[in-house]
């Protein structure tokens, strides 16, 4: 991968968060007029919408301007999981099926506040990253001229290192520069 493709990516990663997190931020909670919840779930936010997870149908919930087309939160859990083991909705899991539940409206509040935060935190991670890219890729080059000297030296070039060992020895830092 180049050098510049690896800046695009970051940047493009860093601006799909962007996009997210302002869509996440248009989210607001929704009241009747006497200020109690509704009894629809989706109807309790403004500019959010219910959609189904593609694989097994759950609900979840993912803001209208999304820049993200399969993404979401999900709104239930597992009964098997609830920490709190007074809830109603709590069933023992007696027949070897997962129980689920779908989250309360404060519950599904807390998961997007959780989610706002994920977001502004991989924002900050990819926009350090875009800060540190040029010391990181000026030492990951320094690292790469090394190994280039080290096999363009006259020791490895000399017959010493041309035969079963050089190719071992290439072999074995290609496989042992872990990142």
């Amino acid at each position: 991968m180049e050098k510049k493709d690896i800046l695009k990516v970051l940047k493009e990663r860093l601006a799909q968060n962007e996009k997210n997190l302002d869509s996440w931020l248009k989210v607001q909670r929704a009241y009747k007029k006497d200020g109690t919840e509704f009894k629809v779930l989706s109807k309790n936010f403004t500019n959010l919408r219910m959609a189904d997870e593609l694989e097994n149908r759950h609900p979840i919930i993912k803001p209208i301007a999304s820049s993200w087309e399969y993404y979401g939160i999900q709104v239930y859990g597992y009964c098997d999981e609830m920490k709190d083991k007074t809830d109603p909705r709590y069933t023992p899991n007696h027949s070897c099926l997962r129980s689920t539940y779908i989250y309360t409206v404060e519950e599904i509040v807390e998961a997007i506040e959780e989610e706002k935060a994920r977001i502004k935190e991989a924002i900050a991670s990819y926009k350090k990253q875009l800060a540190d890219f040029d010391k990181v890729i000026k030492k990951a080059d320094g690292l790469i001229k090394k190994v280039q000297d080290f096999y363009k030296s006259e020791e490895f070039q000399g017959g010493l290192y041309t035969n079963t060992l050089g190719y071992r020895v290439r072999e074995y830092i290609a496989e042992n520069v872990k990142y």
